[in-house]
């Protein structure tokens, strides 16, 4: 008795759907890694630049006299777009790892 069923149309219709299938799981998981890492590249950005900042100036930088300066508004709206941005790749990073277990769950 052979160990393999004989290659029918439906056989090979199921092999070429199972490779697709796994080919999208495992392209969902390399897009869920990068976008995690550009997530965390945007989630430490605010603080390195802060630190950079704070490094450069040689201790003549301090938060009263940033908070004082004209630099305020614009440092605010930069550390908002910055968390509107975060926000957006987590939602899409949980989105994904939805769709990676409702496709490993199945219907």
């Amino acid at each position: 008795m052979p160990d393999s069923a004989p290659e029918t149309p439906l056989t090979k219709f199921l092999l070429a759907e199972y490779d697709h299938v796994s080919q999208a799981l495992f392209d969902v998981n390399k897009t869920i890694t990068q976008f995690f890492q550009f997530y965390l590249l945007i989630l430490t950005l605010p603080v390195t630049l802060a630190g950079a900042a704070f490094r450069f100036s040689n201790g003549s930088l301090t938060v009263q006299s940033v908070l004082e300066s004209d630099l305020a508004p614009r440092l605010a709206v930069v550390f908002l777009v910055i968390a509107v941005v975060g926000l957006g790749m987590l939602v899409y990073i949980v989105n994904l790892r939805l769709a990676l277990s409702l496709w490993l769950v199945g219907p």
